[in-house]
């Protein structure tokens, strides 16, 4: 499913992201935030997804947090 709306949740470690995030999968609306653009997040996802190309990655991405009310979510952290 394409989103219709997105948000990024934007954190740095031990600021409570991680209960934000769970929090927010949990509605089953507001998307599935996750990590997947972390460097050793995204070698670990690409390998279980099969993807070859970053537009497989992001396609996959887009599919995974993205609820069925088209609200897509993700996590990102300061490095």
């Amino acid at each position: 499913m394409q989103p219709y709306t997105s948000y990024l949740v934007c954190g740095t470690p031990r600021s409570g992201s991680s209960l934000l995030c769970e929090a927010l999968a949990n509605t089953g609306i507001a998307g599935r935030p996750e990590e997947y653009f972390q460097p050793s997040n995204e070698v670990m996802w690409r390998k279980r997804w099969g993807t070859s190309t970053y537009a497989e990655y992001l396609a996959h991405v887009i599919e995974q947090c993205t609820t069925p009310h088209g609200v897509f979510g993700v996590k990102m952290m300061w490095g």
